[in-house]
């Protein structure tokens, strides 16, 4: 968090950093005619916690906007560490796929 607050310019919460927040916040910008989303998210993400792949997905299918997740399981942050586990490595084909099927 120390981090992400130095990033956004935030050192206290109050109704000024409560509104960076908000701006820096990829759901603020959910809407209908958003383009399609797949998110590929590791369970073991220490940066990014996976949580936040499926709650976005939820909010942007509430308002109508086509997403989804696709999970690897115990996986870090990054693909770069995937790429030495055969096992977190179908997100490939699941990523063509899901491109192939999307942009038809």
């Amino acid at each position: 968090m120390k981090n992400l607050a130095a990033y956004l310019g935030v050192a206290e919460l109050n109704a000024e950093s409560e509104k960076k927040l908000t701006a820096a916040s990829g759901a603020a910008y959910v809407h209908k005619g958003m383009p399609p989303f797949l998110f590929i998210h590791g369970t073991k993400d220490a940066a990014v916690p996976y949580e936040q792949s499926p709650d976005m997905c939820g909010k942007m299918k509430s308002v109508g906007a086509r997403c989804e997740v696709y999970t690897v399981e115990g996986a870090p942050h990054g693909v770069g560490p995937w790429e030495k586990n055969p096992e977190w490595q179908g997100y490939k084909v699941k990523m063509i796929d899901w491109l192939k099927a999307t942009l038809k």
